[in-house]
């Protein structure tokens, strides 16, 4: 019984696919006709036979009993296919990204090349700026040495008689300068010539009343006396005396 319903539903669907090709047939036949006469183009006419034949033959392969592994490797088939047309275009894809970064990259190599000179130029530039620092700086010490130039050390003559000096002053004592050679044990000379740089120093000062030149020590005299630096030469043959205030005061 299941072997003669087999045959017969086979039996119909033979009977319906010769009708479905009949009936394709027969359409496809007025369809092609129509084309030809309403629209001109009867030069489709081979174009559209071919295709038809390829479509039927396409139909009776997709209408053919297969099994199921058949189907199986075809959609294997199809999707390796289309995996590997997927990495073909990924490829050429990344090849275009390549070839844009690759060219991005030499323009930007051209410009830096471009800009070499200028870097050169900027660096030649700043060099001589340096340079010009270090002359100006120089310039700057040479006007402040001369505003106010650098004097060597007082020697052990002049140190001697700005302690003489200092020693009246400290007593409120006008201090003659005729006096400063028994005192400091120097010659005239020496004690002339250190009270002239001391003078020029304006570490003292002289003044002239009716008895004669006196030295006194200037504020700088002062200040240089007192300095942490200044060692007082020893003069033995220094006056002793106690502080006494003059009319005539100091200068």
């Amino acid at each position: 019984m299941q072997q003669q319903d087999a045959v017969q539903n086979s039996k119909l669907k033979t009977a319906k696919k010769g009708m479905w090709w009949v009936l394709g047939t027969v359409t496809a036949v007025p369809l092609t006709k129509w084309v030809e006469s309403q629209l001109d183009y009867s030069f489709f006419s081979p174009a559209i036979s071919v295709l038809w034949s390829w479509i039927q033959a396409l139909g009776s392969w997709l209408s053919m009993a297969v099994s199921l592994p058949l189907w199986l490797l075809i959609a294997i088939m199809a999707w390796g296919l289309l995996m590997v047309g997927a990495v073909v275009w990924v490829m050429v894809y990344a090849d275009g990204k390549l070839k844009v970064a690759d060219r991005e990259l030499k323009e930007a190599d051209a410009k830096l090349r471009a800009l070499s000179p200028t870097e050169a130029q900027l660096k030649s530039t700043q060099a001589e700026l340096e340079s010009h620092k270090v002359e100006l700086k120089a310039a700057q010490e040479k006007i402040a040495d001369l505003q106010d130039p650098k004097l060597p050390p007082l020697t052990q003559d002049q140190d001697r008689v700005l302690a003489a000096i200092a020693h009246f002053d400290n007593a409120d004592r006008k201090c003659r300068t005729k006096e400063l050679p028994e005192i400091t044990e120097m010659e005239l000379l020496q004690t002339d010539g250190a009270v002239d740089v001391l003078l020029n120093r304006k570490l003292i000062q002289l003044f002239y009343p009716s008895s004669g030149k006196y030295a006194t020590l200037t504020a700088r005299g002062r200040a240089h006396y007192l300095s942490p630096d200044f060692m007082p030469p020893f003069l033995p043959f220094l006056p002793a005396f106690a502080p006494e205030r003059k009319p005539y005061g100091r200068i």
